[in-house]
């Protein structure tokens, strides 16, 4: 296979991905009204604010001349650290995966 055949494989590729990814969401699965007992336990969220969810804890952005980029990166490596590990470990379990009840929220971790 040449350089030209390998580029314009690889570009076919991708505008196929990219139309299916689109054609997947843009399926009815995606956008459907909520059932109304899960809206109505979305309204009654607290974080739910006229008509949609919002962030109840400010949240500290860099403004104007406020911070540069250099100096968050610096701040971002050279600040204190301490407090960021937990002192003891989170609690996990071993599950069998196809025995997990389909309705029951859960999270799985891959990796070490």
């Amino acid at each position: 296979m040449n350089r030209r055949s390998f580029i314009l494989g690889g570009l076919g590729l991708l505008g196929v991905a990219a139309v299916g990814g689109t054609g997947y969401l843009n399926s009815p699965r995606f956008g459907r009204p909520f059932r109304p007992e899960r809206l109505a336990r979305m309204q009654a969220s607290p974080h739910y604010i006229n008509g949609r969810f919002e962030c109840l804890t400010p949240v500290r952005v860099m403004e104007g001349d406020e911070q540069s980029f250099l100096t968050g990166w610096l701040k971002y490596f050279l600040e204190d650290k301490t407090g960021r590990v937990p002192d003891v470990p989170l609690p996990s379990r071993k599950t069998d995966l196809w025995a997990q009840r389909q309705d029951e929220d859960f999270v799985v971790w891959m990796g070490n």
